[in-house]
């Protein structure tokens, strides 16, 4: 297997094991053969491997005879129940990442509306300064005026 496929290639063959590999994208095997289960990954040229079979809870390698038919029942519901769980975390992941591009979305929406309201105060902001210059000037007039008119009323 290793001269034909390329990678490091594992093996295990035996009675009512389950396990957890990592291995290279579609490089898993893991099926039934009579009575036997046997495994088969590669795990390519990753230095750190993790291959831990299990049985019953413990660090095991189950070959020969043996297997009970609830033995083979746990382990089926195990197994099922792992790759439940694989499913549920890729269904998580794709939500995440869902979860990633809305927010992106309400950013970009959040900084277009930030700069539009920033344009507004800025408009805002000279019209006020425009008001004020006005105000002066008119100041500049009215001011003499009034003067003027204070005299026309002052009995002195």
């Amino acid at each position: 297997m290793d001269s034909l496929y390329d990678g490091q290639w594992h093996c295990i063959i035996g009675k009512n094991f389950g396990s957890i590999v990592t291995s290279d994208n579609h490089r898993f095997l893991y099926m039934f053969f009579g009575s036997k289960n046997v495994l088969l990954y590669s795990t390519g040229n990753t230095s750190a491997t993790l291959s831990k079979l299990l049985y019953n809870g413990s660090s095991k390698i189950i070959l020969g005879e043996g297997a009970t038919k609830e033995e083979i029942s746990k382990h089926e519901l195990l197994t099922r129940e792992y790759v439940q769980s694989q499913k549920t975390v890729e269904d998580l992941e794709k939500r995440l990442l869902q979860a990633d591009a809305e927010i992106g979305k309400i950013r970009v929406g959040f900084q277009a509306a930030e700069k539009t309201h920033l344009k507004k105060i800025n408009f805002l902001s000279s019209e006020v300064e425009r008001l004020q210059h006005k105000i002066q000037e008119m100041d500049k007039i009215v001011n003499p005026v009034l003067q003027r008119m204070s005299k026309w009323f002052d009995p002195g």
